[in-house]
């Protein structure tokens, strides 16, 4: 419980390079975990522990996501927005494993009152652009992306939420985000926000399927673009890309070789994170 560190081993640990090899298959959350929380990363994806949780009935923010991820791939494949709503809201409870409330059929409406305006607002700042592909996936029986970074070849899979064609036939990615927490280039930076040059570099080198001019998150919420994009990062498109490369070396280096120290976000913890209940650096968020 010192406030600063003992010695130069705190939450050093033993070498992990071969569980974590050549041949492992890696996500962008789980290199953002890392980059964030060493140690968090090490409580959920090394040990495979869970947070405890009391039972509660309603939806939490990532089921929320998945059902907006569902409701928008199916707008998005030519259904009619309330039609795609009604089909994902009715079997939600028993497909994300929640109980509804009293408050459910007020919440479906609200819900989709954010997705009307979502909706406008994105097609608002896509004049000239059209969608191309939903859901696309690397790896899981697609290519892979492989990179190579400092520690050697990478392999990572995932699935990219959105892919819209510019009128020159260049690639914008788009990354479905259901809280609102602000993302900045700052986060690219860090090591702590890969997922979006990932994605782009899969869709061009992976998935062979064009070159990439831009791209965003979408804060489905708040109808809102994130102010991290990648036509705008400092140096362009292929800066975010060697900046996201560089940083996944420096993630699976670490981990590879056992290096887990806490290190809590400036902002606070996430509340999702396994190790609230007993890490010694924990930093309540607000």
């Amino acid at each position: 419980m010192s406030p600063k560190a003992s010695g130069i081993y705190e939450g050093e640990l033993f070498d992990l390079s071969e569980r974590f090899g050549a041949s492992h298959g890696w996500s962008a959350s789980r290199l953002e975990s890392y980059g964030t929380c060493p140690f968090e990363f090490f409580v959920a994806y090394a040990l495979g522990l869970e947070p405890r949780e009391e039972a509660e009935e309603g939806f939490d923010v990532r089921m929320l996501g998945s059902m907006w991820h569902k409701i928008l791939e199916e707008v998005y494949g030519g259904a009619e927005l309330k039609d795609a709503a009604g089909k994902v809201f009715a079997s939600a409870p028993a497909d994300y494993g929640f109980r509804p409330t009293a408050l459910w059929t007020q919440q479906q409406a609200e819900l989709l009152r954010a997705l009307e305006k979502t909706i406008a607002a994105l097609d608002k700042i896509s004049q000239g652009y059209t969608p191309k592909q939903m859901e696309a996936r690397f790896g899981m029986g697609n290519p892979s992306l492989v990179l190579k970074t400092s520690a050697g070849d990478v392999r990572l899979h995932g699935y990219i939420d959105r892919l819209d064609a510019a009128p020159d036939g260049s690639l914008r990615v788009i990354d479905y985000k259901a809280g609102s927490t602000a993302i900045t280039a700052n986060h690219l930076k860090e090591g702590r926000r890969l997922q979006l040059p990932i994605y782009a570099m899969a869709a061009r080198d992976a998935l062979g399927l064009g070159e990439i001019s831009g791209g965003f998150y979408w804060h489905i919420q708040k109808a809102e673009a994130s102010s991290l994009k990648l036509e705008k990062f400092e140096g362009g498109v292929n800066a975010a890309f060697e900046t996201a490369i560089k940083h996944i070396g420096d993630h699976v280096a670490g981990i590879r070789a056992g290096h887990f120290e806490p290190k809590a976000p400036e902002e606070g913890c996430p509340s999702y994170c396994p190790a609230i209940g007993f890490c010694w650096r924990y930093k309540r968020g607000f």
